[in-house]
């Protein structure tokens, strides 16, 4: 049996028995809330640096794409020619 765990007002409620209309996101931030849950490229805290592009794997996860001159989890580092 699914319980839903968030927003307050469905805490603990029946996901099957529930509403359509309580699933729905009035506001654009709200929405954001919820589904960076499911899509980290969402959550501005793990934006990709220096015009990465975030690219979502799978559920939950994802992974910055680096321009060619940059390197690191959030293409955070820039690549030395003198290090290749």
């Amino acid at each position: 049996i699914a319980r839903c765990a968030a927003p307050p007002q469905m805490t603990n409620k029946l996901l099957l028995t529930s509403p359509v209309s309580f699933f729905q996101c009035y506001n654009k931030t709200e929405s954001n809330n919820y589904q960076q849950k499911c899509n980290p490229c969402l959550n501005r805290t793990n934006l990709c640096s220096n015009h990465g592009t975030c690219r979502l794997l799978s559920i939950g996860k994802s992974i910055c794409d680096c321009l060619p001159s940059y390197h690191g989890k959030y293409c955070e580092k820039i690549n030395d020619a003198c290090f290749f």
